[in-house]
């Protein structure tokens, strides 16, 4: 009976760098969905909006949505 306590005690134990080592993989995929849709709008904002004042002002809007985006990121983590 004793040994159980101890098993239950050493899972949790060994379970908690494994629970830190997901939120890592977690923090990267986020971190490269971000950059994956930050580069895919850029590219199609130079390949259909010729005009470069309308593009400079959707680029600027994209960074001011990228920010949103980690902000509310980091809220839902934090």
């Amino acid at each position: 009976m004793l040994y159980q306590l101890w098993l239950v005690k050493l899972f949790g134990v060994f379970a908690i760098p494994f629970f830190f080592y997901d939120l890592e993989i977690l923090f990267f995929i986020s971190s490269f969905l971000f950059l994956h849709l930050s580069s895919g709008l850029k590219t199609i904002l130079r390949d259909y909006f010729h005009d470069l004042n309308l593009v400079a002002i959707i680029l600027i809007f994209l960074r001011l949505l990228n920010l949103q985006f980690l902000r509310y990121t980091l809220e839902f983590f934090l």
